[in-house]
């Protein structure tokens, strides 16, 4: 009979590559100790995730039903300009943030993500889509040293 009350065995494996254990809440890489965000949570508090998805479900819509030009061109700007609303008022709304540095930066991180993807952006002669990919891993980089408000 299998004992279901029996924890199972933490080993080495249980550890990630960066060093903190999976589902510990203090580790060398998590930033300290001082009870503040890791690094890793402000990241994830400045990721527009629900904005990010209805520009991408946009975008494959937008690539399916117009043809390349400028058509396309201004639908997809027109598409990120109502996803970047839609992330102010989300954020402001639904999830009740009130840092206004808050909105913004994520709204920021919005476009970064767009760009990476290419979007509206590629129709732009000076793009490259390494670029993005640049663009992406800088902006996570110093978003770690934002701090968001306590509470957030």
């Amino acid at each position: 009979m299998i004992d279901r009350n029996v924890q199972p065995k933490r080993t080495k494996q249980s550890e990630t590559r960066s060093g903190f254990k999976l589902g510990s809440k203090t580790s060398e890489a998590s930033g300290g100790g001082d009870g503040g965000d890791k690094w890793y949570q402000k990241l994830i508090k400045y990721f527009p995730a629900e904005s990010l998805s209805l520009y991408l479900a946009l975008e494959g819509v937008l690539k399916s039903a117009t043809n390349a030009g400028s058509e396309r061109v201004f639908w997809m700007l027109f598409a990120l300009i109502a996803c970047m609303i839609f992330n102010w008022l989300f954020l402001k709304r639904v999830w009740s943030i009130s840092s206004n540095t808050q909105v913004f930066v994520s709204t920021a991180a919005l476009i970064v993500y767009v760009y990476a993807l290419g979007g509206v952006f590629e129709s732009l002669e000076f793009y490259k889509s390494w670029q993005g990919t640049i663009a992406v891993i800088t902006a996570s980089a110093f978003l770690s040293f934002v701090e968001p408000p306590r509470g957030a």
